[in-house]
């Protein structure tokens, strides 16, 4: 919404005054045939791009050669060889959005209403996967890409009630014009925005009942109407008669009789409107109906704590015409204020705000590659014939011939004698090989200066290019995704208003209805959070909604972590070295954590087992009921006990082990001392002089035994003590 401001006034608490609305609203009947019309003739005096747009999209599909070229190879003899080039580049652009694609999340400008962002985020993400929202995304970015405009439409499901309620669908270029003065990239002050789509009768005698005899009559061309007697007897049809023989575009512009089929203008434009806006002190905007007034409003602006000022808005309408004819005109049935299709834009010339993508930069080297190995095809072949026309009886067989490996050629032997000239000279056949090295090289040039145009490196691409380290390699692809930063940003623009324009769908369903919504925090525990909850406040006497839809300010943006499965991957990986570093007891309370982050088909199943062994509680202890709170509680006394238990046992065994450990180095220091003790000993004994003869002796014979071939001297037997007297 657009709005000029006027006037800004601020109100007191005295009585007030107000013009009425209808004295600034603007009065419509809807769309007419004039305005219909000054729309379609500021389409047909728009730049012509589309077509070659279509030709920038055939290049990736390998379309590479027009008619009349076709036809001028064929009559030279070239082979029309395509290398397509520009094909492995673009994809490679297209996954590189697959791998860094980002989720929808919710966030609120109160940054007390966690819990409501949490919970719309969840329903805005299951809404994302159930209409195919990624799927869409990506096929207008492969437009935006290729030819440089891609549209997305968001949209309630008409074709299948029993299908989901929202529907996000790509919208080929083709059928959609909009309002080319406006050159912002989200069209948020284009007048108007058409598509324009062909459609079966029988179809849109369903979808419009109420005028299934003028659908007959235009099916039928007319034939059969009697413009005179309708006139005499007031026919209602006598005036869309007379507007399609007056509307200035042939009728095979919306009209197929051979296939039964009718072009119909799908037509979005804005209206304005003069309307007073209420601008509250927390910055807070809302239009001020003057004919049923808010209460909350008229107390903010008696209380001076909100201003008024009257602006002009620029309300959204939507009108549907079968060529001339205006089938229904009615205000935008969408919950937003924008037009329903968004563009993806790529690129746009600066004198004429073209689009254009990836694909125009690259489309002349690509022609070159292709001519030249074309042409080194058509060498291999080619030859070339020097001689005298009266050599030969058929040329034409000479030249069939020289093309062949196993020619046989015969010369006219009267005119060889006649003319008495040796055989090189009446007829020479001649190749070019040497050329073909210059094409080769022209070819590899050319090739090479294609990716560079499209900021494509061979290490993107899985090739070994001029950077052989990681680092250098690592920079290069660095480079490569710097130079899409401008298509990448207005990708993530566009992407980021089709989550708004959801969104808005979803809050709509919602509505003031009580709802309850379970999301994950983390990976831990899971909370119930209640949408729309009556909460009563005593000391006041008033009720109120907790967590309102309605009035809660919140906006969509695109979450920091991408989404894809590549990331995954990388996430687990890194997760789980992570782990692999931590001690043996901080490892088994992440392990949940891991598992979590993995593509595990029975993921949700082992991380329930895991918590249960680990007593970690998936639901929030706020939210159960009493008895699941005792029996939470239950099992953490029971957890605690054994923990308890396990710390005692954890001490006594180091007490144990203490005591032993003590006993251990009593032991060794005993005998440590003993072992010295004898050390000593022995050492004094060592150094004792021998006195007594019987050790004297005694130390003789053993000398003489350890003489070799000693024999042991025999013992004396001992002399007898005498007896001790009684």
């Amino acid at each position: 919404m657009s709005s000029a401001v006027g006037t800004r006034s601020t109100l007191g608490s005295g009585p007030m005054s107000f013009a009425t609305g209808d004295d600034f609203a603007a009065k419509s009947a809807g769309m007419s045939i004039e305005q219909l019309t000054r729309f379609l003739r500021d389409i047909d005096f728009q730049p012509a791009w589309r077509a070659r747009a279509d030709v920038e999209a055939d290049y990736y599909d390998s379309n590479q050669y027009d008619l009349a070229t076709l036809q001028e190879m064929e009559q030279r003899g070239i082979p029309p060889v395509v290398i397509n080039l520009i094909a492995p580049s673009i994809n490679l652009i297209l996954g590189m959005e697959a791998k860094v694609r980002q989720d929808w999340i919710v966030r609120a400008d109160d940054d007390n209403k966690t819990d409501f962002a949490s919970a719309m985020t969840k329903k805005l993400q299951d809404a994302e996967r159930q209409a195919h929202a990624d799927h869409a995304c990506s096929e207008a970015y492969g437009q935006q890409v290729k030819s440089g405009l891609g549209w997305v439409h968001t949209r309630r499901q008409r074709m299948d009630p029993f299908g989901y309620p929202y529907v996000v669908e790509p919208v080929h270029r083709r059928e959609i014009w909009w309002d080319w003065q406006d050159l912002s990239p989200t069209l948020e002050r284009a007048r108007f925005l058409v598509r324009r789509k062909w459609y079966d009768f029988d179809v849109l005698y369903h979808w419009f009942p109420q005028h299934q005899k003028l659908i007959d009559s235009v099916a039928s061309s007319w034939s059969g109407f009697d413009a005179t007697a309708a006139l005499d007897v007031g026919e209602p049809l006598f005036q869309d008669y007379q507007t399609e023989r007056d509307f200035i575009f042939d009728a095979d512009t919306w009209r197929n009789l051979d296939r039964m089929q009718g072009c119909m203008y799908e037509v979005w434009y804005r209206v304005p409107r003069r309307a007073y806006v209420l601008t509250f002190e927390n910055g807070m905007k809302a239009e001020f109906n003057t004919k049923e007034p808010n209460p909350m409003h008229v107390a903010a602006l008696k209380q001076e704590i909100a201003t008024v000022e009257w602006a002009t808005l620029m309300d959204m309408r939507l009108s549907w015409w079968l060529g001339p004819h205006r089938l229904v005109d009615k205000p935008s049935p969408v919950p937003h204020n924008n037009f329903p299709y968004v563009p993806f834009f790529g690129y746009r010339e600066d004198r004429t705000g073209v689009p254009y993508g990836q694909i125009r930069s690259m489309k002349p080297l690509q022609d070159e590659v292709n001519a030249r190995r074309a042409r080194m095809l058509w060498q291999l072949s080619a030859r070339r014939i020097i001689g005298f026309a009266n050599a030969v009886r058929d040329r034409r067989t000479v030249e069939a011939e020289a093309a062949r490996p196993d020619a046989a050629i015969w010369l006219d032997g009267e005119n060889i004698l006649a003319g008495q000239r040796g055989l090189s000279e009446l007829l020479k056949i001649e190749d070019n090989p040497g050329l073909n090295a210059q094409q080769m090289e022209a070819y590899r040039d050319a090739a090479e200066r294609l990716q560079d145009v499209a900021n494509v490196f061979k290490e993107q691409l899985g090739k070994a290019g001029a950077a052989d380290s990681g680092i250098a390699i690592s920079q290069l692809i660095e480079q490569g995704t710097t130079a899409l930063a401008e298509l990448n940003e207005k990708y993530t623009m566009a992407r980021r208003l089709v989550g708004e324009q959801l969104f808005s769908f979803v809050k709509q369903d919602i509505g003031d209805k009580e709802q309850e919504v379970t999301v994950t925090k983390g990976s831990l525990s899971k909370k119930k959070i209640t949408l729309n909850k009556r909460m009563h406040d005593e000391e006041l006497g008033i009720t109120y909604r907790d967590n309102d839809v309605t009035m809660t300010a919140s906006s969509v943006v695109l979450d920091d972590v991408p989404a894809s499965a590549s990331f995954r991957q990388y996430q687990f990986k890194e997760l789980s070295d992570l782990v692999k570093k931590l001690p043996p007891e901080l490892q088994a309370p992440m392990l949940d954590m891991v598992v979590n982050a993995s593509d595990a088909p029975y993921k949700d199943e082992i991380i329930k087992r895991i918590r249960d062994a680990l007593g970690i509680q998936d639901q929030d202890p706020e939210q159960m009921s009493p008895e699941e709170q005792q029996q939470y509680q239950d099992k953490l006394d029971m957890q605690q006990m054994v923990q308890e238990l396990q710390t005692a046992m954890q001490k006594l065994t180091v007490e144990n082990q203490d005591l032993l450990n003590r006993q251990i180095d009593a032991d060794t220091e005993l005998a440590e001392a003993e072992t010295k003790k004898i050390k000593v000993e022995t050492t004094r004994l060592q150094a004792t002089p021998i006195e007594d003869p019987n050790l004297a002796n005694k130390a003789k014979l053993a000398g003489a035994a350890a003489k070799p071939g000693a024999k042991p001297a025999a013992k004396k037997p001992a002399a007898k003590k005498p007896a001790a007297k009684k």
